[in-house]
């Protein structure tokens, strides 16, 4: 059984024989590479063109690390969080960069990992059949648009 298959199982509540691992904010990406992850306050120093550059490193990083360490989950980076008053988290990216990240994990890693995204402290399995960067549109869309009830 392939890790990502092992984990859905797991999600599932079913038994198996494997262990699937799901990285959970990991912030060892530069020693498990070699290579510099680029987030937070760093990534929005950069024009366009580098944050576009960033986006695609970022983005190895992560299918390599996958890869190497076998996990079957990987998390995009969160939303803007501070870990204390006035200090950012290391690891998040401004909303449209998470979504391209996302989006560009998705065509690279998505057959052998499952993306699983934190939104407003919730933890949102990637399991729907529309493809990701339009069901991120559609749940962004609901949560800061709903529909009012006549």
């Amino acid at each position: 059984m392939r890790p990502l298959e092992c984990l859905q199982s797991a999600f599932e509540c079913c038994h198996h024989d494997q262990l699937p691992l799901w990285e959970l904010s990991f912030h060892g990406w530069d020693q498990a590479t070699g290579r510099h992850f680029i987030a937070g306050q760093e990534f929005e120093a950069l024009n366009s063109l580098e944050q576009n550059y960033a986006l695609d490193e970022d983005v190895c990083i992560v299918g390599e690390v996958a890869c190497k360490y076998h996990f079957a989950g990987v998390s995009i980076p969160d939303a803007y969080w501070e870990i204390a008053p006035g200090v950012p988290s290391y690891y998040w990216l401004p909303d449209w960069a998470r979504l391209e990240f996302a989006s560009r994990l998705d065509r690279v890693a998505g057959r052998d990992v499952m993306l699983i995204a934190a939104s407003g402290g919730v933890v949102s399995l990637i399991l729907n059949p529309l493809p990701l960067p339009m069901l991120c549109n559609q749940n962004y869309s609901e949560l800061f648009n709903p529909t009012k009830e006549k």
